[in-house]
């Protein structure tokens, strides 16, 4: 018999990302640290004074940069968005049920949804 502490434990599910990019068909493709890198060092947490808009277009020049091997723009960015957030904005996507996103255009707007609003576009 299990222990109840046993029962309080969060449970590790593979399944659980709110990102699904498909399946990749080149087999020798990978995302370098230092891409990673590159991607984290402009982070947004999700603040009332970081600009969304600017996140995403800053975040899209640079994924442009990269090297894809066959694989599209698209799928890159789902793979790397996660890593251009922290904090706030991290939770946000976080708390997505799993698979809800599969497209970038979805994520994209997702995420102006959340952190462009109404009131930010008043204050602008």
């Amino acid at each position: 018999m299990a222990a109840l502490r046993d029962h309080n434990r969060p449970i590790h599910d593979d399944t659980s990302v709110p990102i699904n990019f498909g399946t990749l068909s080149p087999n020798n493709f990978e995302i370098h640290p230092t891409q990673v890198g590159l991607i984290e060092k402009d982070s947004v947490g999700g603040h009332i004074d970081e600009d969304a808009h600017a996140h995403l277009r800053k975040f899209k020049s640079k994924v442009a940069m990269m090297k894809r091997n066959g694989v599209p723009e698209d799928t890159l960015r789902l793979m790397l968005f996660p890593f251009s957030l922290r904090g706030k904005a991290d939770r946000w996507l976080n708390v997505h049920a799993p698979n809800t996103f599969t497209t970038w255009d979805a994520l994209a707007k997702a995420f102006l949804a959340k952190y462009y609003t109404s009131s930010k576009t008043a204050m602008l």
